[in-house]
């Protein structure tokens, strides 16, 4: 092995200490009393683990080294492999997912938003044959290369979808009449709305589609009254999900789920990615305070009794950001790449330029003009911007297969657009959410290990962490 080789760490928190085998993503439980404060929460490999024990007279110490040793000869504690992300510089690539956003129309001014720069300088917008002449070149694209994959459009990411509802009905009314033109599915998406103002013809239109997204701004007073009265328009069986983006200042994490748990059945929370000039920017004290509110939340689902912790598990929804750990820890997931962000999907915005996703239309070096509606001469060339993280730090980090490489929206943001290298703070605080899910996880297997199964089962999971989680118990399987 050498030197520089990552493979295990033991992560350290409240008087508890977990050994996580990055490679397989396979963590145990530890005595705390027996590992020496210098090992904690740093990366290590074998030779580390022995210059360490040789300074140190400690049985436990020494079995925990040969048991390591043994399950390396097993595959078991392999060097991490470098890269967490592909090569996107060639050229023909399968495009699954693109969100067309036709204006910046919005009747709210959140604090958050992400088109609040782009209004400031850009009043364009699509019409139809805008978008048909987008559209079309996208799915032939996709015939001529013989890509079989199924392609998603997403139409009003920007804009309040109720202030353009009939030009996205226009639109869904023309993919419905091509769809049987190309052997793969298409399909198209509604954005979220911040339900401020609904029709009749808007509610009768959710009430057929049996899925509604709601993005809810907790500072704007006004808009929660108005989400609170306007869901009741809707039929009990459309699907309602919330979406409430989180700053580096909230506090009681718990509470706000539980605020709206009787108005949706799934709520998401998702930290937003603002500069730091906005209302709430994500500084390292402000981290240091963000941490603390997440141990909050995590130690209050630890104190709830079984029926509470279960009904939270069966509310929280899909895209939430503590969900999205919890599921990749105990399916043991392994993430090669972020998202697909710039890779196989990407944003139109109403000024007819793409960049890889909805957020990141002001950042020229992540943007590039359609001419023409040549979309794919446009996507050759915003391919050879897009950054590839292979040789930057993530490529040792011991939760790169968690977490699957940097965001390149909070890179933007957060580190004044240097686009090639993760930002510390979305790292600490994706490290942070990772260690406390890990030891949530590990208790509630060590100590409600019933309550834990019906929690997979009511989320429909995989459980790939059915197996001893004492250490030494673990090895003398293999011994």
């Amino acid at each position: 092995m050498h030197l520089n080789d990552s493979c295990f760490r033991i992560i350290h928190k409240n008087d508890r200490c977990l050994l996580l085998d990055c490679s397989t993503q396979i963590f145990w439980n530890l005595e705390p009393n027996s590992i020496p404060k210098e090992l904690f929460d740093q990366q290590l490999n074998l030779h580390v683990l022995g210059k360490k024990i040789l300074k140190n007279d400690n049985s436990y110490l020494q079995k925990l080294k040969e048991n390591i040793k043994l399950l390396r000869k097993l595959n078991f504690f392999v060097p991490l492999k470098r890269g967490i992300q592909k090569n996107n510089s060639y050229r023909s690539s399968d495009i699954t997912q693109i969100y067309v956003n036709p204006s910046l129309d919005c009747n709210l001014n959140c604090w958050f938003c992400y088109a609040k720069d782009s209004r400031k300088k850009n009043n364009s917008k699509l019409d139809f044959e805008d978008i048909s002449k987008v559209i079309l070149p996208i799915l032939d694209y996709k015939k001529e290369n013989n890509f079989s994959s199924s392609i998603g459009f997403s139409i009003g990411f920007t804009e309040e979808l109720t202030l353009n509802f009939q030009l996205f009905k226009r639109i869904k009314s023309s993919i419905d009449k091509i769809k049987k033109q190309y052997e793969f599915s298409i399909f198209l998406f509604l954005p979220s709305t911040n339900l401020m103002q609904v029709t009749e013809e808007y509610v009768d239109f959710i009430n057929d589609y049996k899925h509604l997204t709601v993005s809810i701004d907790l500072e704007n007073k006004n808009q929660v009254n108005k989400v609170v009265q306007n869901i009741e328009k809707f039929n009990l069986d459309v699907e309602k999900n919330l979406i409430i983006p989180i700053h580096s200042k909230i506090k009681d994490i718990y509470d706000i789920y539980f605020r709206f748990s009787s108005y949706f059945d799934y709520i998401s929370l998702r930290p937003v990615r603002v500069k730091d000039d906005s209302k709430y920017p994500w500084t390292l004290e402000n981290l240091r305070n963000n941490k603390l509110e997440i141990s909050k939340f995590l130690k209050k689902l630890l104190s709830l009794d079984d029926e509470d912790l279960l009904l939270f598990f069966e509310k929280i929804g899909p895209t939430d950001y503590f969900a999205r750990y919890f599921h990749r820890i105990v399916e043991r997931q392994r993430m090669n790449e972020r998202c697909i962000a710039g890779k196989n999907a990407f944003a139109i915005n109403s000024a007819m330029e793409i960049s890889p996703c909805s957020s990141l239309p002001d950042y020229d070096d992540l943007s590039v003009k359609i001419s023409d509606f040549n979309i794919q001469d446009a996507l050759e060339k915003l391919r050879k911007k897009i950054p590839n993280y292979k040789e930057t730090e993530c490529s040792t980090c011991y939760i790169q297969s968690y977490c699957g490489g940097p965001c390149m929206d909070w890179v933007v943001k957060l580190d004044d657009q240097n686009l090639f290298h993760p930002n510390k703070i979305e790292c600490d605080f994706n490290k942070h959410i990772v260690e406390e899910t890990l030891f949530l996880i590990s208790d509630l297997i060590e100590n409600r290990k019933e309550l834990f199964g019906l929690i997979i089962k009511k989320r429909r999971m995989r459980n790939r962490l059915n197996y001893a989680l004492d250490f030494n118990q673990f090895s003398k399987f293999f011994s």
